[in-house]
């Protein structure tokens, strides 16, 4: 045991007499300086030289034209407003549920043929007017053709 204790020290600081110790430290005490990380300029074309190892970022691609030309194959076209018919029934279709909860606590009558009244009659006005705005929309994509004649990509 004698031995052990005179290879390994259990002291956490190195003592100042021991004559075995060389005064340079060991390669692993060394201290290396930190590398340093400055800012890069902001200048258009400025590549950063390549440091520590790590691949630099891809040059840039060349940008795309701003214009692009050609025919326009879907043309934009303006929906119409809603016409009366449709507007109408939207409201009724928005009054229904609060009207018939209003004639069943106020009025009386059977809650079951109420509440089944009213799932019908808002399925169904639902219906219509999903139909009425559909054929308003199809109608405004609707375009007449050109009476140019279309000249091909080239």
């Amino acid at each position: 045991m004698e031995a052990y204790d005179e290879w390994v020290s259990t002291s956490w600081q190195a003592s100042e007499s021991d004559p075995s110790r060389s005064p340079e430290p060991e390669p692993w005490q060394v201290q290396q300086p930190e590398p340093q990380w400055s800012q890069p300029p902001f200048a258009p074309g400025y590549q950063e030289a390549q440091q520590f190892g790590y691949p630099t970022a891809p040059p840039p691609q060349p940008a795309l034209p701003d214009v692009v030309s050609g025919s326009v194959l879907i043309p934009g076209g303006r929906v119409p407003p809603a016409g009366g018919l449709e507007s109408t029934l939207r409201v009724i279709s928005g009054l229904l549920w609060p009207l018939v909860i209003a004639v069943l606590i106020f009025g009386g009558g059977s809650w079951w043929f109420g509440i089944i009244f009213a799932i019908i009659a808002s399925a169904v006005l639902k219906q219509i007017t999903r139909e009425l705005r559909r054929r308003r929309v199809m109608d405004s994509r609707i375009v007449p053709p050109p009476s140019q004649p279309t000249q091909d990509l080239q």
